[in-house]
């Protein structure tokens, strides 16, 4: 994971929540400059951005872990649930899928919510984030 720790992303996911719920952002981030080091500054802020980016088409994105990678990869909830129902057809509910390719997981997440899915990802840091 690139050296940062599940507490690092998890301390950065408080602080982008805190940030998206307080009107003065600025006094935030001055805040967060004499209270967190450099970087859990950098990846708080770079959180927040990419989960207002994200919002807009997908449900629940501010609970989860972005990278910019992983946005940019990322299927939209109706594409996933689109995607999840056209399984319904080809196999019976209680037939088991995988997801090769989970990325942060908005497919599987999508396919889970209607049969029993293994979800994998290659990637160590993403495979990680998709976990939190």
């Amino acid at each position: 994971m690139t050296g940062r720790s599940t507490s690092d992303y998890r301390l950065a996911a408080e602080t982008a929540l805190e940030r998206a719920a307080d009107a003065a952002a600025g006094s935030l981030e001055r805040r967060l400059a004499r209270e967190t080091s450099p970087e859990i500054r950098r990846l708080a802020l770079q959180l927040a951005d990419l989960r207002a980016r994200a919002a807009r088409r997908i449900e629940g994105a501010e609970r989860l872990f972005w990278t910019t990678k992983g946005l940019e990869q990322a299927s939209s909830s109706a594409l996933a649930r689109w995607r999840a129902a056209t399984l319904d057809g080809r196999a019976g509910p209680e037939a088991a899928v995988a997801d090769l390719t989970a990325g942060l997981g908005i497919d599987a997440a999508a396919l889970a919510a209607r049969r029993p899915v293994v979800a994998v990802e290659l990637d160590p840091e993403t495979a990680e984030l998709c976990r939190l």
